[in-house]
């Protein structure tokens, strides 16, 4: 699947990656290791169907958090929070 090129320097702190129905996992996968080669510190991959996000810090730290949890922009996104189950209200 060809993307077109982005017209921006460096990396974004934070992103946040919404997925469609049609998404396939390995097409999410790419796009998520894509944003962390490219230096994005934090990712939320929210998956509105199964009602679940994903949370990609640190190269090795990755956590589904439950429907009772918070989401934290931690030093990537500083005062960023959301409750996982308000996401899907």
């Amino acid at each position: 699947m060809d993307r077109p090129a982005r017209d921006r320097q460096g990396a974004a702190d934070f992103g946040v990656e919404v997925l469609s129905p049609s998404d396939r996992s390995v097409e999410v996968e790419a796009r998520i290791q894509d944003d962390r080669n490219a230096g994005v510190r934090l990712i939320w991959a929210v998956n509105p169907s199964a009602r679940t996000v994903t949370e990609y810090g640190s190269r090795k730290r990755v956590r589904v958090p439950t429907d009772a949890d918070t989401l934290d922009g931690q030093d990537a996104a500083p005062g960023c929070s959301a409750r996982v189950a308000e996401q899907f209200e």
